[in-house]
């Protein structure tokens, strides 16, 4: 079997990939809405929100969704990039709003308060009204510090939205605590279970304005004023959710409540980050994300002979990894200590790249 150390999708245990195999059910009935009902309340508490939907789609979905009803056409918008996920959340957001402002920084390069403070200030003086970013650059590996950036954009009166596909639950979140207005992950990711469910995390003052906006949400299925409604009235969804997705969704929130929630999961994928660093430095393959930038989830490395090292790792061991993506596809390596993966599993993984570097 194919061992998976890509950012997703990851390896499902035998408990969540069973569990996607139930008799299905009505998405209109009793038992939908108290499976449904019960996961978003879930997530709520996972995340510190006021509000929370899990919606049939991609992560890309996710972040699209909290862009639609959070941003007007005629907004400005400051976003972040340091990587291609970055540039993509810009790219979403044109699609959506006629004033985006993008800034970039090199790869490997984080950002925090101290390099975004004066951003922030020119554009909040010019009327930029809407803020966002990546919180965990996938493409990689770097960590930027969205809570101090967060909460200096909001209190210059900025709307916030997050990124956090790659992030959460292995890196750590309180929406409310981290200033964090709109926020966004994929089921495939850090939480181990299939993919195809976005899962969103509103704060109170991102659904007050969500609800209240004059302006039409220009889509059908992702109006959250739909999902809102559907939700407060019947704890289900306005359009058919994939429901075999939700039952693994559940039983991933029972694993991830056995492993000491979200805390647990974000400690051990800490060590096991700290363990990949460590060992790239006693074999001399550079780290590309600056130390204190470090992501919890995925460890990208220099090297020249990417294209080959991924090629031999599956062709040899049945292992896939990851290279870089643009620019860096074939200058760097992405080892993803992301989501059912053990410590022995990782040990190898890292043992079989040491052989081919």
């Amino acid at each position: 079997m194919t061992m998976l150390f890509t950012p997703g999708p990851v390896k499902l245990t035998d408990e969540i990939r069973i569990a996607q195999s139930q008799e299905m059910i009505s998405h209109r009935e009793q038992r939908w809405s108290e499976l449904y009902g019960g996961l978003v309340e879930r997530f709520k508490k996972y995340t510190n929100a006021q509000e929370a939907y899990l919606v049939t789609g991609s992560g890309t979905l996710g972040i699209e969704m909290n862009i639609l009803n959070c941003v007007r056409r005629g907004d400005r918008m400051l976003t972040l990039a340091n990587g291609e996920f970055g540039k993509r959340f810009a790219e979403i957001a044109r699609v959506h709003c006629d004033n985006v402002e993008e800034q970039k920084t090199e790869i490997g390069k984080g950002w925090n308060l101290e390099r975004t403070k004066a951003i922030i200030d020119d554009s909040s003086a010019r009327g930029v009204g809407v803020f966002g970013m990546v919180y965990n650059e996938t493409s990689n590996g770097t960590r930027n510090h969205i809570k101090e950036i967060c909460l200096y954009a909001k209190k210059k009166g900025m709307r916030t939205i997050i990124d956090g596909v790659s992030a959460w639950p292995a890196t750590e979140l309180d929406i409310k605590a981290m200033g964090i207005d709109f926020f966004s992950t994929g089921s495939q990711k850090a939480i181990a279970a299939p993919p195809g469910i976005a899962m969103l995390a509103v704060s109170k003052e991102g659904a007050e304005f969500s609800e209240k906006r004059a302006e039409p949400i220009p889509s059908f299925y992702m109006n959250m004023k739909k999902h809102r409604k559907f939700f407060v009235e019947k704890k289900q969804t306005p359009f058919t959710p994939a429901v075999s997705l939700y039952f693994a969704l559940k039983a991933a929130f029972g694993h991830l409540d056995a492993e000491g929630g979200p805390r647990g999961c974000e400690h051990r994928h800490m060590k096991a980050a700290q363990f990949t660093q460590e060992w790239a430095q006693m074999n001399n393959m550079g780290v590309v994300a600056e130390p204190g930038f470090r992501s919890n989830t995925i460890t990208a490395l220099w090297t020249d002979k990417a294209k080959e090292i991924k090629k031999q790792m599956r062709e040899r061991y049945d292992i896939e990894i990851a290279t870089g993506m643009g620019e860096t596809k074939e200058k760097m390596i992405r080892i993803c200590h992301i989501g059912n993966f053990t410590q022995q599993e990782l040990e190898l993984v890292l043992e079989k790249v040491g052989t081919l570097k």
